[in-house]
This record gives structure tokens, C-alpha cells and sequence, in this order.
């Protein structure tokens, strides 16, 4: 098993890759390669929310299964990041590893190369309606399955 924390993380996932890693990430899940449940969030009473986001990746190099769990708390009254938790990833592979992340550095890069994504498929449904629906990189109705 191998830890990675903030600074492994930021080590390990400099922007230009984060970026590359997204586009596959929206790529392979308009593609249907990814099995996705909807968030499953409880509030507590104190204001924080804890989320968890299990995912599956069927096929590929980046194949096998990840969870990921954060405690939100938008509040920052301590000095924290608003969230804190991990992700594990499990590899598929017979003799795979398993990886513990630390989750608010990688939402923090992730947020930073995904709002890209995000206001080019917005540009792209305002002024090229007629483009293909599988070339925007987030397609809702594959969250349905």
C-alpha cells in the first residue's frame, strides 16, 4: 500500500499532467468506461457535510475501482482547506496495490484543470449546437446508468 500526501501529490501531478489526466478522466467517462454512482452526502448538525464518491474505471490502463470520502466545511474557521478526507484507489490487477491520497490536494488540483472543461462545453452548446454531443467532454445522461 502507499500513502501519498499533499506533498507527493503536488510532487507527483504537476499541472500539465493534471490537465492531460482530466481530459482522459471526461474523455473515458463520455465514453461509458466509467461507472459512477451520484454522490452520496450527509449533513451534520455543526454545518460540515461528509461526501462519498465511489468509482469504477472498466477498461484500460487506468482500469480498477476508487473511493473517495471528504469532510467539507466551507467555514475555515480553523485555517483548514474546506475539504480533507481520502481518496483509495484499488488497481485491478490480480497483484494490484492499493494508494491512499490525501483528497483535498488532489480537489484542489482537479478543480483548477477541470473548469476548463466545464466552460468549453458550455461555449461549445452555445455556439456549435449542431457539434456531435460526444465531442463535449461531459455528457449527463451517462450518470443515469
Amino acid at each position: 500500500m502507499r500513502y501519498f500526501d499533499r506533498q507527493n501529490v503536488e510532487n507527483a501531478l504537476p499541472p500539465e499532467l493534471c490537465l492531460q489526466l482530466s481530459r482522459e478522466a471526461f474523455t473515458l467517462f463520455s465514453q461509458g468506461k466509467i461507472m459512477q454512482s451520484p454522490r452520496d452526502i450527509i449533513a451534520a448538525e455543526d454545518g460540515f457535510i461528509m461526501g462519498t464518491m465511489p468509482a469504477c474505471i472498466r477498461e484500460g490502463d487506468w482500469k480498477g475501482l476508487g473511493l473517495k470520502t471528504v469532510k467539507v466545511d466551507f467555514s475555515h474557521a480553523d485555517g483548514r482547506t474546506s475539504h480533507e478526507g481520502v481518496i483509495l484507489l484499488y488497481d485491478a490487477l490480480p497483484d494490484g496495490g492499493i494508494a491512499v491520497i490525501d483528497a483535498g490536494a488532489i480537489t484542489e488540483l482537479r478543480t483548477a484543470v477541470a473548469s476548463p472543461h466545464g466552460q468549453l462545453t458550455n461555449f461549445l452548446l452555445l455556439t456549435a449546437p449542431s457539434l456531435p454531443y460526444w465531442a463535449m467532454a461531459y455528457r449527463p445522461e451517462s450518470m443515469c446508468r
